[in-house]
């Protein structure tokens, strides 16, 4: 009988697994760079929104501030001088001031008033209230809001709106016993008690003490400057 002999080629298998090898590793290695590239592209964009939100912040700070200037310079000041102040948003490098999704003329750098809705046409409408806290509590005043909002966009296309409301008081003097615009001296020439506020954008000299007589307010004392009692 004759014997038949199989040969078994397996110089084929070591090409297979090489290429098996070198599929798996180029995948590892586009694995490596595809993370290391989200990785960048996730770091930039972490670092774009934290400095759009910075700068509208700091619009945001600027605005509030700019509205305090106007109010300590003019008490009732008109709607035109208020809405004025939109027109001077921060410059900073990099950074623009537009209204959200709009990459044309719309502000993102606004004030406006009353709070529902939110308007800038007419006059700010104020509302009487009576102050439940602070130096002017239990007194009645005239209260305006006024809602300041700040849209700030990066050149890479990171957005931050911020938006804050607040209000402007106004108090009638007609509730104070004495209300001076200049320093303010009492002095008690007997004994003297005083029933009404007393509040003085100045300073407050309380002498009444110094004599042989008293010197008795019943009611709240305010000084926009300093409370003296030795002079």
């Amino acid at each position: 009988m004759k014997r038949i002999h199989l040969r078994t080629d397996e110089r084929g298998i070591a090409l297979v697994t090489a290429l098996l090898v070198t599929l798996l590793v180029s995948g590892l290695i586009a694995g490596a760079f595809a993370a290391i590239s989200a990785d960048d592209r996730s770091g930039a964009t972490d670092r774009d929104q934290t400095q759009v939100y910075a700068a509208a912040h700091a619009g945001l700070e600027k605005l509030t501030s700019d509205l305090a200037r106007k109010f300590e310079d003019d008490v009732s000041p008109d709607p035109e001088d208020i809405l004025a102040l939109t027109e001077h948003p921060p410059e900073l490098d990099g950074f623009r001031y537009l209204a959200p999704g709009d990459d044309t003329d719309g502000s993102g750098y606004s004030i406006c008033w009353n709070e529902d809705p939110c308007v800038t046409d007419g006059e700010p409408a104020a509302t009487n209230k009576t102050i439940s806290a602070g130096m002017f509590e239990g007194l009645q005043g005239m209260f305006t809001p006024y809602t300041i909002t700040v849209t700030a966009r990066s050149g890479g296309g990171a957005e931050v709106r911020l938006r804050r409301e607040l209000q402007t008081v106004a108090v009638p003097v007609f509730q104070y016993g004495v209300f001076s615009e200049t320093p303010l001296t009492f002095f008690s020439g007997s004994n003297m008690t005083f029933n009404g506020r007393v509040h003085t954008n100045s300073h407050l000299f309380l002498n009444g003490t110094l004599a042989s007589y008293g010197l008795l307010f019943k009611d709240r004392i305010t000084a926009y400057g300093e409370v003296v009692r030795t002079h």
